[in-house]
C-alpha cells in the first residue's frame, strides 16, 4: 500500500506541474520525461550550467580563468610503476642516450626529491587536472605547470628549473613521459597551421595555472566530444 500511495502521489505532483503553465511543463520535460529529446536538453542545460555558473565560480574560487584541464596527450604519463619510469630511456647532453634518473640528475633533481613532488606520478590522457593560481613568486622546481604556448592549446609540463633574466621569472619544463626537452622547434599542425615551443625559457606571463589535483579518466568526456564533432566536420 505504501509504495502505491507513493506512486499515486507522483502521479499527482506531474499532473499538477503540467497545469502550472510553461515553468511547470518546463520542469516535467526535463525531470520526469524519459523521452529523447528530454534527454538532449538535459545535457544541453547541464552544458550550460557547468560552463557558465560552475566553471567561472571556479575559476572565481581557484584564482585562476583556467580552473580545470583536461589531458590530451601522453608526455606526462609514467607507463606504470614510478620506479620502472625513473629506469626508462632518455636523451641527456650531446645526445647521449640515457635513463630519465640521469636526466634529472642534470638538474639535480634526485629520485627521492622527485618522490616529494606534487603529482609525482604523473598523469594520463584523459584525466582532468585541478589548477590554483600560479603566482610566479610560488612556482617551484617540481610544480606542474600550465603555459601558453604559440599552439592551440596550452602545455602542462613540470617545472625542472627556475631563474631570472633581467629581473623576469623564467621556467624550464618536460613533460614527465618525454625523452627530452622541446627546445626551439616548430611543428606543423595542417597546411595553414604551425606552432612553437621553446621548454628552456617558459616566461612568466604565460602562466595559466598551476596543478592542484587529478581526477582520473573524467577528461574523456571532452576528448570524446571533440573527436567526434572533427569526425563530424
Amino acid at each position: 500500500m505504501h509504495k502505491r500511495a507513493k506512486h499515486v502521489h507522483l502521479q499527482e505532483r506531474k499532473r499538477r506541474l503540467k497545469q502550472k503553465g510553461f515553468l511547470g511543463a518546463l520542469w516535467y520535460f526535463l525531470w520526469y520525461d524519459n523521452s529523447p529529446l528530454s534527454w538532449v536538453a538535459n545535457i544541453v542545460v547541464a552544458f550550460v550550467i557547468i560552463k557558465f555558473i560552475v566553471y567561472p565560480l571556479l575559476g572565481l574560487m581557484l584564482g585562476t580563468g583556467l580552473p580545470i584541464v583536461a589531458v590530451v596527450s601522453e608526455s606526462m604519463d609514467h607507463d606504470g610503476s614510478f620506479d620502472h619510469w625513473w629506469a626508462t630511456y632518455s636523451v641527456c647532453e650531446n645526445s647521449r642516450p640515457c635513463q630519465q634518473s640521469e636526466w634529472y640528475e642534470q638538474f639535480t633533481i634526485t629520485k627521492e626529491e622527485f618522490q616529494n613532488f606534487p603529482l609525482h606520478n604523473g598523469f594520463q590522457r584523459g584525466d582532468v587536472i585541478v589548477l590554483t593560481r600560479a603566482n610566479p613568486d610560488d612556482v617551484e622546481v617540481g610544480d606542474t605547470i600550465v603555459f601558453d604556448a604559440d599552439r592551440p592549446y596550452p602545455i602542462i609540463h613540470r617545472v625542472v628549473r627556475v631563474y631570472e633574466k633581467d629581473g623576469i621569472p623564467y621556467y624550464e619544463t618536460k613533460g614527465d613521459h618525454n625523452t627530452l626537452q622541446i627546445k626551439g622547434i616548430c611543428y606543423a599542425e595542417n597546411m595553414n597551421s604551425s606552432y612553437c615551443l621553446d621548454e628552456t625559457a617558459v616566461s612568466s606571463a604565460s602562466l595559466r595555472g598551476k596543478a592542484l589535483a587529478r581526477l582520473p579518466y573524467l577528461g574523456y568526456v571532452k576528448i570524446l566530444a571533440v573527436d567526434l564533432i572533427q569526425a563530424i566536420i
